[in-house]
């Protein structure tokens, strides 16, 4: 067992650990779990796939941790600290529950609580007034040891200049530039010094040197980061508004996207709720111009990002540019977004019912898991998009193009695909029930265990189910099914080159497409094959090839093939005559007649099943009493028992049984039955 409390961690860590079982196992830590992305889990697991992950979560602390650690945090510090753990302990109650659960964001409470009691401040403590009175806090803090080191004139000099200029100020601003270029490079949270950093890192500047000791930052050799990310997200935040957070700062909005940055998007959101009626119009602006302005884009994927965060949902997006953006577990039911650039857009668990995204571009969007029935896709682009687990039942994809698109186990039933490009998709368990299939392009198709739900149509067109028979469509669905690597479509080709079903008759090309569906490992072409071979269509006669191929089919539960085999037994057809195994094999086909009903071109291999009478081993019958008697043989009542199973029977025996055997004799025997 490994025990871990975890204090100011910010790196995602990976530790081997040799357990007692000599086996090296991985421990990956991170603090920050929402960084990894969606479905991390996966790209943990160990190579023999899931078995063996586990994933443990760090309990927030409880009301007794908190009152621990205040306990030990007065201990610790004591001889700093104006107040008692009964203070903090009586104070620490008006603080809400989630701002105490976090080791970090208690240790910033506690710094920041004594502060706000002093200056009498009756506002509700929310995060940003935290975090403000930290800063300001550590800034106070930072300035006394200023005062108390030894400095160089030069230092004393500028160190004055700063408290002409309001140090505090001063230091806030400079930690505001500092992680809002942080932002700007990429969003970095670790910075190497390098000539880009100089401004801010180098010693040119004696103040900047000053206000950056001042800093709460960390360094390492040439390495630099906040004490903790939460204080660099803040602090982006802030430099996201104009001074006094009166504005939006334009530029710096369209400069970086603070979409995957969950921390910053949360002080953003805590602002918006402040003052709504202050920055809502504001980011409705970008929005607005990105319709007519591509420039935009990041400032309008920000803005359209943080107003669904705080539930600022707007149901008309026709033009706009938001690619990037997160829109994902928000509902957007009868959203308008036609001819919109929504590219890399994440609508995971989103409900987009009855939505209209016609003619938009989504090349990369992630669908996953959202709910999209009923929503008007038709002539879009969705190149790289995931609709995994998603609900797409009635929607309308006509004239799309689904390069690459991920459908796996998503629901497109009674959607319509009527002209569609599906190419290179992963329609793993997609269900396509009463989809509509008309004109689609497939190509380099991932189709393993796609419910065989193409094949389904092309059947239902043959037999008229839930739609007007039609036989061309059909054999067109089949084909679709075959290119797809969907062997019973393989093997339904088969069938209709064989009967001329929806196209030309031809034997040949039967034998060819049940010989390719039987080497996909389809029971029924195997079947089928061994009947061509049987009666040399398509190929020459062979009874042992036949019987070769009867056998395969029934050992992968075939009905028909069972017959063939008892069928074969009995007769010597392509093996020894078997009478004990012709009967076993019967009655199997008999008791397993369940499997046919799904596959139905088994019925070519049937041609005699009606004449096929298993032979009964005089041994396995119980006689129990005479039925009656004729001229030519007399009719028992008897008892068959095989395979640990028992079943009445109805026997007629003749006397001179190749003198008197016809077929009459068997609708004599029915007629007892």
């Amino acid at each position: 067992m490994v025990t871990m409390r975890l204090l100011n961690v910010n790196v995602n860590v990976i530790l081997k650990i040799n357990f007692v079982n000599g086996k090296m196992q991985k421990i990956i830590i991170s603090c920050r779990p929402e960084y990894l992305g969606s479905d991390y889990q996966k790209r943990f697991f160990p190579q023999n796939g899931k078995k063996g992950f586990q994933e443990l979560t760090i309990k927030a602390f409880s009301e007794t941790e908190v009152q621990q650690y205040i306990a030990k945090y007065v201990q610790n510090k004591r001889h700093l600290l104006d107040w008692s753990e009964d203070t903090y302990l009586q104070q620490i109650k008006r603080i809400p529950k989630d701002l105490v659960s976090n080791p970090i964001l208690l240790k910033i409470t506690l710094i920041a609580l004594p502060r706000f009691t002093k200056q009498q401040k009756t506002t509700q403590i929310n995060r940003i007034a935290l975090y403000d009175e930290f800063l300001k806090t550590w800034f106070d803090r930072a300035q006394d040891r200023l005062y108390k080191i030894h400095k160089t004139n030069k230092e004393e000099e500028a160190f004055s200049n700063l408290n002409i200029n309001d140090f505090t100020e001063s230091c806030l601003q400079f930690s505001k530039n500092f992680a809002a270029k942080m932002f700007i490079d990429n969003n970095k949270v670790v910075i190497t010094y390098n000539s880009n950093w100089a401004t801010f890192l180098g010693n040119k500047d004696i103040e900047n040197s000053l206000l950056r000791f001042s800093m709460p930052l960390i360094r390492r050799e040439n390495q630099y980061w906040f004490l903790h990310k939460s204080l660099r997200d803040h602090l982006i935040a802030q430099a996201l508004l104009e001074p006094n957070e009166s504005a939006l700062n334009t530029a710096l909005f369209n400069k970086q996207s603070f979409v995957s940055e969950h921390g910053v998007r949360q002080f953003l959101a805590e602002h918006m709720y402040q003052k709504m009626e202050t920055f809502k119009p504001q980011l409705l602006s970008f929005i607005e111009t990105s319709k007519k302005d591509d420039e935009v884009q990041i400032a309008s994927a920000n803005a359209i990002t943080i107003l669904t965060q705080v539930d600022v949902l707007l149901d008309n997006l026709n033009d706009a540019n938001i690619s990037g953006a997160d829109l994902s577990n928000k509902i957007f039911n009868n959203l308008q977004t036609e001819r919109a650039k929504l590219n890399q857009v994440n609508f995971q668990n989103t409900e987009l019912k009855n939505a209209n995204l016609r003619s938009s571009f989504l090349q990369s969007a992630d669908f996953q898991n959202a709910k999209l029935q009923n929503a008007d896709l038709r002539g879009s682009s969705f190149q790289n998009a995931h609709f995994n687990d998603a609900d797409l039942s009635f929607a309308d994809f006509r004239n799309t193009i689904l390069q690459d698109v991920n459908f796996k186990n998503a629901n497109l039933r009674n959607t319509s695909l009527q002209n569609a490009c599906i190419k290179n998709a992963d329609l793993t368990f997609a269900d396509f029930q009463n989809t509509i299939l008309v004109d689609i392009y497939f190509q380099e198709m991932s189709t393993e265990n796609v419910n065989d739900e193409i094949y389904n149509v092309g059947y239902c067109y043959q037999n008229g189910v839930g739609v007007e028979k039609d036989e061309q469509k059909a054999f067109a669905y089949y084909q679709k099914s075959a290119e797809m690597g969907n062997a019973s479509g393989t093997c339904s080709i088969g069938y209709c080159y064989r009967h001329g079903i929806g196209v030309e008759k031809d034997e040949l090309k039967a034998f060819i497409y049940y010989q390719r569906s039987a080497d996909m490992g389809d029971a029924n072409g195997m079947c089928n094959v061994g009947y061509c071979y049987q009666n040399g269509i398509g190929i020459e006669k062979d009874e042992h090839m036949a019987f070769y191929y009867y056998l395969k089919s029934a050992k992968l539960g075939c009905y028909g093939g069972m017959y063939h085999v008892g069928y074969c037994y009995r007769n010597g057809s392509g093996t020894s005559q078997d009478f004990k195994k012709a009967s076993e094999w019967l009655y199997k086909a008999k008791t397993n007649k369940c499997s046919y009903e799904t596959k139905p071109y088994t019925e070519d291999c049937l041609y005699e099943s009606k004449c096929l009478v298993p032979q009964i081993p005089i041994n396995d019958v119980e006689f129990y009493g005479k039925f009656g008697e004729g001229a030519f043989a007399s009719v028992y009542l008897a008892r068959w028992k095989s395979n640990g199973l028992t079943q009445p029977i109805v026997l007629k025996l003749f006397p001179k049984l190749k003198e008197n055997f016809s077929e009459e004799n068997f609708s004599e025997v029915n007629a007892f039955k």
